[in-house]
């Protein structure tokens, strides 16, 4: 009776939960659903993804499943780390102010292939000077003048040691050829270089005139979970100040010597022979570093005195320190890949636009802000819908900003939402077929006016801006290498003039025509006479 009861009270409970406005997801969206208390515990598997800043809104992230969005947030887990990652969360619907949209507290979460399962453990070298943790699954092997972590037999990452360096600065650009970006390694000022796929990462230990080059080597098969594993040895990186080597094993084929106030025990006379550091001091007692609070509400701090016996003795705080991960996009300087946002435009196509059967003309892409307008017509109709978008694996996901209909003298006429991309620089692809494209040579990108209808050539790291019909135009664009705000900024014009403008000018132009009663006018400076001719002879 007991037991026939409390399903009674379950169906009840679902009962109440369909009835209300906050229904919980499909059985075909969830992996599983067991009953918790009065929580329904939730399980899901994805890839999580940032979710838009709305003040509306709670919750810090989405998991776009097959089928659907669930805004998540975890006050147990740091989310950014699992950013575009394929992994099944559990969770408990969070409690929900107002009319907000369900969100889902994350309890549990783990990668789906189950790589950042592993445990990890700990490895430390008297002998060099630090300590770290490393994932189980790895190998860690030491080398003549440092270490190697392997997996599989591919070395993923490498600590060279330099013995008699002091000098961060001078040693690591050296080595590099250039300054570093610093950042906070074992709480001392280190240096971060990026180089293609390669990270490399200086770290002093001053005490022990020690400067360590952390690497790591991403190859063919490398994934997001070795990378997560470089910062995890990163961040768990200390640095042994005081020698205290008893026990640690020496000589051997490497000859690795004992540190200073050590000996090493040989096993045997043999050549090569292994054997075993003793400590010179009697009473054979390790002496460790007193603890020094750190400067307090201080997220990064580094040590800036070292005490007679090579122990920290006070730390600083390091104002607007640099993250080990922040800026590492920005070091790679890696560029949009248009091909795959419009692929995934042209694949969900009907599900973006919200309408079937449209045409899409073109696209207008601004790189810098990460947004996206789309040109279609319907029933020879046209109209433009703009999106902000981020990328998910290898697509994008888009989020609608403004809508837009060509109106009287093919201006566009804002329907809803806000034009983000005002007065901003946009590149215009045509949607066209591939042997209908227009090819661009290397070092230049092209320009595309739809309103005027004609495009052109211009130099490929350059900035454009668009001020309409002023000074006595059809339409002027001005072309800069460096940020374009007002007319006086451009160092090359693009005019649509009613004739041909008088020889009496200061600067080089050359004129090309347009039709029976305008012409195009390319104008700059003369040392630029070489761009201007290339952009002039591009117009189409």
């Amino acid at each position: 009776m007991k037991k026939l009861l409390n399903i009674a009270l379950v169906l009840v409970f679902s009962f109440a939960l369909s009835s209300c406005g906050n229904t919980p997801p499909s059985l075909e969206d969830r992996i599983s659903e067991v009953q918790n208390g009065e929580e329904f515990v939730y399980t899901y598997n994805g890839i999580i993804e940032p979710l838009e800043l709305d003040i509306h809104q709670q919750g810090t992230h989405q998991i776009r499943t097959d089928e659907e969005l669930v805004i998540i947030q975890s006050q147990l887990y740091d989310l950014n780390k699992y950013l575009e990652k394929r992994v099944i969360i559990q969770g408990v619907d969070a409690e929900i102010i107002g009319d907000a949209e369900r969100v889902l507290s994350v309890t549990d979460i783990e990668l789906e292939d189950g790589e950042l399962s592993g445990e990890l453990q700990e490895y430390e070298s008297r002998l060099y000077g630090f300590r770290f943790e490393y994932p189980s699954i790895w190998e860690a092997d030491l080398e003549t003048g440092g270490i190697s972590l392997s997996k599989d037999g591919e070395i993923w990452v490498g600590i060279d040691v330099y013995n008699d360096k002091t000098d961060l600065d001078s040693f690591a650009s050296s080595k590099e050829g250039n300054d570093g970006t610093p950042v906070t390694i074992a709480s001392q000022r280190s240096l971060r270089y990026i180089d293609g796929s390669t990270i490399k990462m200086y770290v002093p230990n001053p005490p022990k005139k020690k400067i360590y080059l952390i690497t790591f080597n991403e190859n063919k098969n490398s994934v997001d979970a070795e990378k997560d594993y470089f910062y995890e040895i990163l961040e768990s990186f200390e640095l042994i100040y005081i020698s205290v080597q008893k026990g640690e094993k020496c000589g051997g084929e490497e000859g690795i010597q004992c540190l200073e106030n050590y000996v090493c025990e040989l096993e045997s006379g043999e050549e090569n022979a292994e054997g075993t550091c003793v400590s010179l001091n009697s009473e054979g007692s390790d002496q460790n570093c007193p603890f020094i609070a750190p400067p307090i509400d201080c997220k990064d701090y580094r040590i800036s005195e070292y005490s007679r016996t090579g122990c920290p003795s006070i730390y600083k705080c390091v104002e607007n320190g640099n993250d080990l991960r922040s800026n590492e996009a920005e070091e790679k300087s890696t560029e949009l890949d248009t091909d795959a946002l419009i692929s995934t435009i042209e694949k969900y196509q009907d599900q973006i636009l919200s309408v079937d059967d449209a045409i899409v003309l073109q696209y207008e892409i601004t790189e810098t802000e990460n947004l996206v307008s789309v040109v279609y017509e319907i029933e020879e109709l046209k109209y433009k819908k703009l999106y902000s978008f981020a990328p998910s694996a290898n697509e994008f996901n888009f989020i609608e900003k403004a809508s837009f209909e060509e109106g009287d003298g093919r201006d566009w006429e804002m329907i809803s939402g806000e034009n983000l991309q005002s007065d901003l620089n946009k590149v215009v692809i045509k949607a066209e077929s591939e042997d209908m494209e227009r090819e661009v040579s290397g070092d230049m990108r092209l320009y595309e006016n739809s309103h005027k209808d004609f495009s052109l050539e211009y130099p490929k790291n350059w900035y454009y801006r668009s001020f309409g019909a002023i000074n006595n135009t059809r339409w002027i664009v001005g072309f800069s290498d460096d940020e374009i705000e007002v007319l006086s900024d451009a160092v090359i014009t693009v005019s649509i003039l009613d004739e041909e403008p008088k020889s009496g000018s200061e600067e080089y132009f050359v004129v090309r025509d347009r039709d029976n009663d305008s012409v195009y006018v390319v104008e700059g400076p003369e040392e630029l006479k070489e761009t201007i001719d290339l952009m002039a002879d591009s117009i189409q």
